[in-house]
């Protein structure tokens, strides 16, 4: 029986390596590539090459949940799995469309005309580019319809 864990135990310690690493991809591209340099935080996260993530995030509104960070999975740049870390409750797919992915970050950005909203804010990382904050309120003369993001700890 013994042995039979054993086997088990490294035959899932390969497999999580395998899966999880940037074992074949070319060391210009993946999480070990160093792209900091690239000024535009949009080319310089697509010149890593990654679609494959997880990252804490929470959405800034005044609505359900406000503030409440989660984790999202994902997978080819889509939102597969979202997991509340307070109490490890899986949230119903049918909710994923309320969380954005680097992807989707970037374009909410981009859709924003900043000559008709009172303001907009956004933050990059550093190293990898993707959006950490992005805070918009439409009107300044309008109370409780700002909404924004937050998005950290982003991993394989």
């Amino acid at each position: 029986m013994r042995l039979r864990s054993q086997k088990t135990f490294l035959i899932f310690f390969v497999l999580s390596t395998v899966c999880c690493s940037d074992q074949g991809v070319s060391p210009e591209h993946g999480w070990s590539a160093d792209h900091s340099d690239i000024q535009d935080p949009q080319s310089r996260w697509q010149a890593y090459g990654i679609h494959d993530y997880s990252m804490l995030q929470s959405r800034n509104c005044f609505c359900p949940d406000g503030g409440t960070r989660y984790l999202i999975t994902v997978q080819k740049d889509a939102v597969t799995r979202v997991i509340n870390p307070a109490d490890g409750s899986v949230l119903p797919a049918g909710q994923w469309a309320r969380f954005k992915t680097v992807v989707d970050l970037f374009a909410l950005v981009k859709s924003i005309d900043t000559a008709t909203v009172a303001s907009i804010q956004v933050s990059y990382n550093a190293r990898y580019g993707f959006p950490e904050r992005v805070f918009v309120n439409p009107s300044a003369n309008i109370a409780d319809e700002e909404y924004g993001f937050k998005t950290d700890l982003l991993q394989p």
